[in-house]
């Protein structure tokens, strides 16, 4: 709730809309790759065990939000230097 709340009109916010899970905030000077990260770190650490179809995500920006499906699989191993606690 507390990163809905800091996120700034130049920030994208990606927020998993079919299981529970985190949420994920790319700042204004992100490259154009760190999308499909982003989007890979929240299908990893959502609950996808609990869930059989690909993972919807929603993607805002400003006042502009679309959702994308993310396809299988979602491997947490290779993603585990991206986790903050």
């Amino acid at each position: 709730q507390l990163l809905r709340q800091a996120v700034q009109p130049s920030e994208t916010l990606l927020s998993p809309v079919s299981v529970p899970g985190p949420t994920a905030l790319i700042p204004k000077l992100a490259s154009a790759d760190d999308l499909p990260l982003a989007l890979k770190l929240v299908c990893a650490f959502s609950r996808y065990d609990k869930f059989a179809d690909d993972i919807t995500v929603r993607v805002a920006n400003g006042s502009l939000a679309h959702d994308v499906s993310v396809p299988r699989p979602y491997d947490r191993a290779p993603l585990l230097p991206f986790q903050l606690l």
